[in-house]
């Protein structure tokens, strides 16, 4: 009980700590054409359903045929709950520096000192968290769904509206921040009927024997998020601008996918479908142009180890941003210097731990071999025996 009302004071304590804060930001490129820059933050969605990732199902037509698309493949979330996962992407701070989190501001703010114009466009209601501090930092901030007594959950198709609008109402070089509902259940929720591709979707209740139904619901959450990012994409596109856009989802999602039967997220012992998240870098035809080595840089490192922690440094090095002390070359995937780290998690004692230390089970493993993921079999044994 101590702990967690000091984790709530600390967060309460958060616009006084980062009043005077700075991160010095200094352009390292200028030049006469916009740029617009675009993260797009995913809820619940794993890499294992996603046919860009192999999955047998085509959940992502879209993307799977996209020109200047570089996914990463061995990407793990730093927390398997969204109010931990979301500041971490948001953040500089990482699982091993997760203290910093209640100190620093977000990447919005790092923009903001380059004089860029932000926005943040979120289809999460606000919810009193370390989120709600980091959305409030941008210029502009749009909730699609606001929290009244009388919400209904928006689709995620509605952050569109906003984003041609904001992008259409100045010529300044903007940077944008989209938190989507993305696969959150209640899934079947999640989507418009015209995108429900596999049927039958509704089941009776949450149960193993209903695997399928279930099943069939999430997978459309993973098709209509192929749309939505697309659409993204073609926006930015036709604004003709340099720009980029880099999708990341805050944490995976288990549907009974094994004899555990386990089912969503967030639980004490983790596991590979809950880890594993996919992450995607968009360049345009503009920015390939005037930078064509990064995109090969991003395709070249797109086999290694990452985490989420890199989403903050890999969009500062897009933008050819420089932090001394906050933004690190050698975590974005841009850069040549990239460095796999150690993946750590942030436990629910906020301490860091080792991805292999967090309950994982002979079942991930197997999963895990068969992708071709990056893990230390000896850490494994030493966590788990």
């Amino acid at each position: 009980m101590g702990w967690s009302v000091e984790r709530w004071f600390k967060s309460r304590q958060y616009l006084s700590a980062v009043r005077d804060f700075s991160f010095g930001t200094v352009r390292e490129r200028e030049s006469g054409e916009r740029q617009i820059y675009v993260l797009v933050i995913g809820e619940a969605s794993r890499a294992h359903s996603w046919s860009l990732y192999g999955y047998e199902r085509e959940t992502t037509p879209r993307l799977d045929t996209m020109a200047n698309l570089v996914f990463m493949r061995d990407v793990f979330t730093q927390s398997n709950t969204t109010h931990k996962s979301v500041p971490l992407i948001l953040s500089a701070a990482a699982a091993y520096t997760y203290d910093e989190i209640y100190r620093v501001k977000g990447i919005t703010a790092l923009f903001s000192e380059a004089g860029y114009r932000t926005a943040f466009i979120t289809n999460q209601p606000p919810n009193r968290s370390l989120t709600d501090h980091l959305t409030a930092e941008a210029d502009t901030v749009i909730y699609a769904t606001p929290r009244t007594h009388t919400s209904v959950q928006q689709y995620d198709g509605e952050v569109l509206v906003h984003l041609d609008s904001i992008i259409n109402s100045t010529d300044e070089d903007m940077f944008v921040v989209i938190h989507t509902y993305g696969s959150h259940a209640r899934h079947i929720k999640r989507y418009p009927r015209e995108f429900a591709r596999f049927l039958p979707d509704e089941a009776a209740k949450i149960s193993p024997e209903n695997r399928l139904a279930l099943l069939n619901a999430y997978d459309n959450t993973i098709y209509y998020t192929d749309y939505v990012l697309s659409e993204i994409i073609s926006l930015l596109d036709r604004a003709k601008a340099r720009s980029a856009m880099l999708y990341i989802s805050d944490h995976g999602e288990d549907l009974f996918d094994d004899g555990r039967n386990r089912f969503l997220h967030a639980s004490p012992t983790k596991t590979y479908y809950q880890l594993h998240v996919p992450a995607l870098i968009w360049f345009s035809p503009e920015y390939k142009d005037r930078f064509p080595a990064l995109p090969d840089i991003a395709a070249s490192n797109a086999a290694r180890a990452g985490s989420t922690a890199e989403a903050f440094h890999t969009l500062a090095d897009i933008a050819g941003l420089q932090s001394p002390g906050y933004v690190d070359r050698a975590r974005s995937w841009v850069s040549g210097s990239f460095s796999p780290a150690e993946r750590l998690y942030v436990n629910d004692y906020d301490i860091p731990v080792n991805i292999m230390g967090t309950g994982l089970s002979p079942e991930d493993i197997t999963v895990m071999e068969q992708k071709g993921l990056t893990f230390d079999k000896d850490s494994y044994r030493r966590e788990k025996f």
